[in-house]
């Protein structure tokens, strides 16, 4: 299915993006982001029984996707899904948000396409929660694609 091979790219171009960039954690390390694809993982345990944290974390999820037509391109709807942790009295924590949403957009506009056959588009859109949750921030990025049209085989020898 294209979308899933979109958001592969996805996951793998933000892997690459943030390499190197390092954010708290829950622990108070200095860890790298973690991507993953759709949803966060299941929760795990270390070796001491404490409760592995995804903090940070970027989610690269397919939203929705839609055809109008046979001639035109499909499109797809996806988000970014971003997560920090930061305990620091402050309460600041959502520039780090800020910070990591605009990095990829940055990069999403000023690469267009990739995998030579997806398409980011605009318009897109950027949120950062509106609650309180602190040490813990939350935001996206809802993005728009084009994506390349499925074509049938010519099974009857028609074209």
């Amino acid at each position: 299915m294209i979308p899933t091979e979109l958001q592969d790219v996805l996951v793998k171009e933000m892997g690459s993006l943030f390499s190197g960039m390092q954010l708290k954690n829950p622990d108070g390390e200095y860890v790298a982001v973690n991507i993953y694809p759709q949803c966060l993982p299941v929760p795990k345990k270390d070796e001491h029984e404490n409760t592995i944290s995804p903090f940070p974390y970027v989610v690269v999820r397919i939203q929705e996707g839609e055809g109008v037509d046979e001639e035109s391109g499909d499109t797809c709807k996806l988000m970014f899904v971003v997560g920090t942790f930061d305990d620091d009295e402050s309460n600041q924590g959502h520039k780090d948000v800020l910070n990591v949403l605009e990095k990829i957009r940055q990069h999403l506009f000023k690469k267009r396409i990739f995998n030579k056959q997806f398409e980011c588009v605009y318009p897109y859109k950027w949120t950062v929660n509106e609650e309180d949750v602190c040490p813990y921030y939350f935001g996206g990025m809802e993005t728009n694609w084009t994506v390349p049209k499925l074509l049938f085989d010519d099974e009857e020898g028609l074209t």
